[in-house]
């Protein structure tokens, strides 16, 4: 069986975006505003990832697989979107031998 949790945290610093007074007067249809600029890239997010394995001997060259996953994200400051939700898959197979 395989865990892992991971809890992520990043931010950008703050970007000096200023321009000349003589510029900031052509831009008509621009407030040119980027003092939040670098809050929209914050990400705090937990994430927890459970997996098992399983294989058992059907002859001397033949074998089965199975796996067993699940996914728990909680995003804990959306932005665009939300991005918190789980995820359960199963794969199954077949292993052969030579």
């Amino acid at each position: 069986m395989e865990t892992s949790y991971t809890k992520a945290t990043e931010a950008m610093d703050a970007l000096d975006l200023s321009a000349p007074a003589a510029i900031l007067e052509k831009l008509h249809y621009s407030s040119y505003d980027f003092s939040e600029f670098h809050l929209y890239s914050n990400l705090n997010s937990d994430t927890l990832d459970l997996t098992l394995h399983g294989e058992a001997r059907l002859t001397d060259r033949l074998s089965g697989t199975f796996a067993a996953s699940y996914l728990d994200v909680k995003d804990n400051t959306p932005y665009l979107e939300d991005l918190t939700g789980t995820l359960t898959f199963f794969t199954v197979g077949l292993r052969w031998a030579f």
